[in-house]
This record gives C-alpha cells, structure tokens and sequence, in this order.
C-alpha cells in the first residue's frame, strides 16, 4: 500500500499534543524537542514515519481521531504546502510566552487542535500557482491563519459552542473573557505578520477582510433565533464570513507574485466561491454527520438558533404545523438527537439538503473555472481539485 505520509499524517493522526500524548504514551512524547510539541504538524509527521501503513490508517479511523481521510484533491494540496505550513504553529505561538497567561495556552489550543491550516496552504498554493517561492508566503498564510483562529474564538463565545474539532472550546475551559481577550490578541498578531510585508495593498486586502467578518457575524448574530432568514441572506453572511477569508487568502498569494490586476481578481473570485461552497457543505454537515467526524454536536445550528442555508430552505418549504415544529425546536439548547433528526427528514421530504449541496457544486465549479488558464498547469490542477473536492468531504 502506498501512502502520502506527510499528508496523510497532517490530517490523520494528531491534532495536539496532548493527543499524542495521549496515542501513543509519555515515552514518546517526551522524546520530542520543544519545539516539536509546539508543532502539531512537525509531530505528526514523526509519528507517521514511526508506524506501519496500516497501523497508520487504523489510527486514522479510531474514535480519537477525525473518522474520515480527506479525499485525494485535499491530499494533493496538503503534499504540495506541507514543507511551508510546518512553521506557522511556531509563528503564531511566537510572542505569546510574553503574554500573561493563561494567552499561551489558549492561543495553543486553538492553533494547534487539528485544523486543516486549509486557508494558509491557499496563501502558499496561489502564490506558488503564479511562481513565488519566497517566505513571504508562510509569513501571510500565518497572518490569515491568525485571523480564522481569532474569529473561531469569539464565534464560540457569541454562539455558545461546547465543542471545535472534537475538543472543549476555549471559553468552557478558560473562560469567555479571556478567550474573546486572546481572539483580540491574535488579531493583532496578525496584524503586525502583515506589517513584515511591507505591501500597503495586501495590508488594506486584510483590514477589509477583518471588517467584512466582523459584518458577517454581526448579520448572523442579530438575525439569530429569526426563522423567516432568506436563502440569500444566509448567502450574504457566508460571503462576509468563510468567503471573504478565503479571497483574502488566495488574493494576497497573487498579490505577492504579480502586480497583474486581471490575475488578482482571477484568484480573488477563485477563493470567494470555493470559500462559498465549502461553508455550504459545512452548514449541510452540520445536520447529516457523525459528532466525532465533524468535531462538534451534530444538530449544534440548530440548537444554537443559527439559520443557515439548509434550514433557511426548509422553514420556506415547510407546512405550517411543521413550521410550528421546526420553530419549537429551533434554539432550544435541550434538542435531542431525535429532535434533530425530525428536522432532517424535513429537509430530506422538501430536497433542501440536495439543494444545498447543488448549490455548493455550482459555486465550486465558478470558482474552479476562475482559475483556467491562470498560471502553472500541475499547481493550478491541485487548486482546482481541492476546491471540487469540497463536496466530497465528511468534516
């Protein structure tokens, strides 16, 4: 059997140290440099070439860890950034022993519990897609990693959430002050990454990017617990939202490589749609998937009072005394199981989770075709996979 060990590894076998810790025994770990267990990445890796290949993926289908493999367009682009993502955990987590704590071990939590780093490798994909190779690329992929981890810290305070990624949130572990306090303070190291560009354009790129998610969650936030949220609306809030980092993140890896206007918003509209599509999928998983595949409760929007694209479909489709239903369980953080269910088969009988997933698909083929004839062909055909390949994902 063969196996891509680096990529493989970076989704599959560790998302913090403390899970290593507890796979695979104190020995192990203890073995490892410091700098080694500050990098989830870099101890993945380890761990991988340490382990048989079907051990490997054993360990890939066990409780502890995301249930699923990522399909082969998510493999590929995790192989082609592996090398430059390694040394963003360490970027991030640079400055915070200066902090008080607890800002280290937040800002640890958050980074280095098994995220995708998926809007970083676009940094250093786009980049690499127009010829650049240069460290600029890691130094802003950690930048825009800084902003997605500030941002799920505050969403997890402002919705109330018990879990990310399989792992209690921040706020339920250190509180909700200090969370929203170290979400700021990985604002501002984002903030001062961007500043070693030196690049005033992809510095006013990111500021616009900061003020369209802070615009996205003030929509969503006080549209909560609101059932007559059209589908376009919820559209709006993903574009301020995942789509705009997203942009963001493909844009200002061209923006390092060319000055060509024309390329710029090639890759811009590339990143807003495949951005669009994948939290399309993600609203839709939050309803169909297994807690342990996606890392959260499932039916958590639900519960949460959240509106999103599925649920917006469904409450316009509904009869009345199955809107009465949905709206007796919509917000109520007691919803069970069954509950959630119900609501599911509501989508099922009115297509509206087959509706979002078409949705989805035809944003991904939009931005997907934005790219076409942009750039080198191998790096461009990787891009393209990843961004199709969001509908076939399972967390």
């Amino acid at each position: 059997m063969s196996v891509d060990y680096s990529a493989l590894a970076l989704y599959a076998t560790v998302r913090a140290s403390i899970l290593v810790e507890r796979l695979v025994g104190q020995d192990f770990f203890s073995k490892l440099s410091i700098s080694d267990r500050e990098d989830s990445i870099a101890m993945a890796i380890l761990l991988a070439r340490s382990l048989k290949p079907k051990r490997l993926l054993e360990l890939a289908a066990s409780s502890v860890l995301p249930a699923n493999l990522p399909c082969d367009g998510f493999l590929k682009l995790y192989s082609a950034t592996d090398k430059k993502t390694r040394s963003i955990s360490r970027l991030l987590l640079a400055e915070t022993k200066n902090m008080p704590a607890p800002t280290h071990k937040i800002v640890r939590h958050i980074v280095c519990s098994g995220g995708k780093r998926l809007r970083a490798r676009l940094v250093i994909a786009s980049a690499m897609l127009l010829g650049y190779q240069g460290k600029d690329a890691i130094t802003l992929g950690a930048a825009i990693e800084a902003i997605h981890c500030a941002s799920l810290l505050h969403d997890d305070v402002v919705d109330g959430s018990k879990m990310r990624r399989g792992l209690p949130v921040a706020h339920n572990l250190w509180g909700a002050q200090a969370s929203v306090l170290v979400g700021d303070f990985l604002f501002a190291r984002a903030f001062s990454l961007m500043c070693q560009q030196k690049n005033l354009d992809i510095l006013a790129l990111l500021s616009q990017t900061a003020i369209s998610l802070t615009r996205g969650e003030i929509r969503q936030l006080y549209s909560a617990h609101a059932l007559d949220m059209s589908e376009k609306e919820c559209i709006k809030i993903i574009k301020d939202k995942t789509g705009a980092l997203f942009r963001a993140a493909t844009m200002s890896g061209a923006m390092l490589a060319t000055k060509n206007m024309n390329t710029h918003k090639a890759l811009a509209e590339f990143g807003e749609q495949f951005g669009i599509g994948f939290q399309l999928v993600d609203d839709m998983l939050d309803y169909v998937s297994e807690s342990k595949t996606i890392g959260k409760c499932r039916g958590d929007d639900l519960r949460d009072g959240k509106i999103t694209y599925p649920l917006a479909l469904c409450i316009a489709r509904v009869n009345n005394n199955e809107r009465k239903r949905v709206t007796k369980l919509f917000g109520n953080r007691a919803c069970g199981i069954e509950e959630v269910e119900e609501v599911v088969a509501l989508m099922h009988k009115y297509n509206c989770l087959n509706d979002c997933y078409a949705a989805a698909v035809v944003a991904l083929k939009q931005g997907a075709s934005a790219i076409d004839g942009v750039g080198e062909t191998q790096i461009q055909d990787i891009l393209k996979n990843a961004c199709l390949a969001s509908v076939e994902r399972l967390s």
